[in-house]
């Protein structure tokens, strides 16, 4: 009974994973007006960083985007685009039910946020999970290690996540 539900819930996370890794609108623009503040630290605006992880996330999962556009919102998505498109073969008409919902974001001062998520299937809450959004340049993307972490759900390492799994 348990490893049927295991199947079912490895199923949705891949469902999910294959469903994408969305965009969402670019709002453009650094508005930031000069400060008198004297300050030799970069400092990150909490709120907009944690408005940009939810934005990026959910439309890492959203399945209405074109896979070529999802992968922009994974770190490293360029190379693992094949694995992502291999899971949506794999996976079908199961793909097009899954999306995710963030319930928090915890910044770090590392360049890394945890991000407290839920699967869902068909809107009805079926996983919740933990993962990690990566600060690239100025964009916060779903971490690489989220990804293979939630493929692993499914009972398989594939050689792009090897590294992750000897904890590299």
């Amino acid at each position: 009974m348990r490893s049927g539900r295991r199947l079912v819930l490895a199923t949705v996370v891949m469902a999910l994973i294959a469903a994408g890794c969305g965009g969402d609108d670019d709002d453009g623009g650094d508005d930031a007006a000069p400060t008198t503040e004297e300050s030799t630290t970069t400092t990150i605006d909490e709120q907009a960083a944690t408005e940009e992880i939810t934005q990026n996330w959910v439309a890492f999962f959203n399945n209405q985007l074109p896979l070529d556009e999802r992968v922009t919102y994974l770190e490293d998505g360029d190379e693992l685009q094949p694995l992502v498109e291999q899971q949506a073969q794999i996976l079908g008409e199961q793909a097009s039910q899954a999306t995710a919902q963030v319930d928090n974001v915890t910044l770090n001062d590392d360049g890394t946020a945890n991000v407290e998520f839920q699967i869902l299937l068909s809107g009805q809450p079926v996983l919740p999970s933990t993962g990690t959004a990566v600060l690239v340049g100025d964009r916060w993307l779903v971490s690489k290690t989220t990804l293979c972490d939630l493929i692993a759900l499914a009972g398989t390492t594939p050689p792009e996540c090897a590294d992750i799994a000897a904890g590299g």
